[in-house]
């Protein structure tokens, strides 16, 4: 019965990751082609992720004003974050844009909280929107109509089963976390040097209940009592708030999994792309680690 489903589904999985993604890039052509203009834009020069782990908050991010930084979802609630003043903003949750789902609070805590981000960042910073959040900026203006947001279409999986495509005028793959898709960009963009700052990875090291993670800010979340089904239910989607822990193993090994994938995609594709982990204690072992203070230049 199992080996049957499966086989009955296998039309189903090669439309979700083969066909649809290219009927989506048809049907949102114009909108996708404004990023070929970034493509190969920084070749040969360097750019750091900075991640939301709260091994950031032990840095000086102000020794990066200069480089070519990205940094992603609530990175702009950091002490720090005008310090650093990133060159890239990437804010790719399509979920937080979708008013369908969840309480009458969870509909409405987003746009409010998206309105204030519009005005925290700067005008010189590039941001990068999942394609879904479209309609949603649309409505809000949440960006008061800058022309310097460009969108990205994900749809489908990242596997070893079909060929994945990493260029910015398709659609890729959804890659489950937003530090993936900084390295997606960022290998777009030409840049040839990378490195991963506040990427811990230690998703399995805390509870499955909402709003564990730790981060490098504090915010209106951080002193919540995440016990109260009413909170949660202001900040957290409905379809994460029983996840089981077996449930949590599996996303963060098709995590891992996709970083693999797409780094001996990379390494094929691009040879001298080189990215390292500068993340202490980090859980990330796909790339080569090194020590933050050995980066030259800094």
């Amino acid at each position: 019965m199992r080996i049957f489903n499966k086989l009955k589904n296998i039309p189903s999985y090669f439309n979700r990751n083969l066909l649809l993604p290219k009927i989506l890039t048809l049907k949102n052509s114009s909108i996708l082609k404004k990023n070929t203009g970034l493509k190969a834009k920084y070749l040969h020069k360097r750019c750091f992720i900075v991640g939301s782990g709260p091994s950031v908050s032990k840095l000086d991010l102000g020794r990066l004003k200069n480089e070519y930084s990205f940094v992603v979802n609530e990175f702009d609630k950091n002490p720090q974050f005008n310090a650093l003043d990133p060159k890239f903003y990437v804010l790719s949750d399509s979920i937080h844009y979708n008013e369908n789902i969840g309480s009458d609070d969870y509909a409405s805590y987003f746009p409010e909280q998206f309105k204030k981000k519009g005005k925290s960042i700067g005008p010189a910073t590039t941001i990068f929107r999942n394609l879904d959040a479209r309609s949603f900026i649309e409505k809000y203006n949440v960006f008061n109509g800058r022309d310097d947001i460009y969108y990205i279409g994900t749809r489908g999986i990242i596997t070893d089963l079909l060929p994945f495509n990493i260029e910015l005028d398709q659609y890729i793959p959804c890659t489950k976390n937003s530090i993936l898709l900084c390295l997606i960009i960022a290998t777009y963009l030409g840049f040839e040097e990378i490195y991963l700052l506040g990427c811990e990875h230690n998703f399995l090291s805390h509870p499955t209940a909402p709003l564990a993670y730790d981060h490098s800010y504090e915010d209106e979340l951080s002193d919540m009592d995440t016990s109260t089904s009413g909170v949660v239910g202001k900040h957290i989607a409905p379809k994460f708030h029983a996840m089981s822990y077996e449930h949590m193993v599996a996303n963060i090994l098709q995590l891992f999994r996709n970083y693999r994938f797409f780094y001996q995609k990379v390494k094929k594709l691009h040879p001298k792309l080189k990215i390292f982990n500068a993340t202490p204690n980090s859980f990330l072992d796909v790339f080569p680690v090194i020590d933050f203070e050995d980066i030259k230049g800094l």
